[in-house]
């Protein structure tokens, strides 16, 4: 979490895998204070009670797990992390029709029951968005990322 939404100084351990960042810590008995992961790694952790969810992330709470505020609930107004999203993406070049024929389909599977239950089971909220609008959610995440990349300080 950056300083200037908390007023806090967060001392961060990368592990290489969210994943590795949950399992590792339960299985030193909890010895992290502090971590933001995501929520196909944790959830599970979360809900089995072997780590406490503070907040998420995210605008609106998750229907995975209601019971967890946001940050902005939490006090901390202004953050936001990026949703977690599986995208998919054609290589540069690919004729628009093929584009808005593979989009279209995949918004049939999306909207299908068995699939959304599925990658509810992902921790994540199902969703679709067509080619033009995750494109542009795409660049502007970027973007976003660029400046956020540009505030930190080195590697050391």
């Amino acid at each position: 979490m950056r300083n200037e939404h908390t007023g806090i100084h967060v001392f961060s351990d990368r592990y290489t895998l969210s994943p590795a960042t949950v399992t590792g810590n339960v299985a030193r008995g909890n010895q992290m204070d502090l971590a933001m992961l995501v929520t196909v790694a944790t959830l599970p952790q979360v809900k089995a009670g072997k780590v406490k969810a503070l907040a998420i992330t995210v605008p609106q709470r998750l229907a995975s797990a209601p019971e967890i505020p946001t940050l902005a609930e939490g006090g901390v107004p202004g953050f936001s992390g990026a949703p977690g999203f599986i995208g998919m993406v054609a290589p540069l070049g690919t004729p628009p029709a093929v584009i808005r024929h593979l989009s279209s389909e995949i918004a049939a599977i999306v909207a299908r029951p068995d699939v959304q239950a599925k990658i509810a089971t992902l921790s994540v909220e199902p969703g679709y968005s067509d080619e033009k609008t995750f494109g542009a959610y795409l660049v502007a995440e970027s973007v976003k990322i660029k400046e956020i990349i540009k505030t930190l300080p080195p590697p050391q």
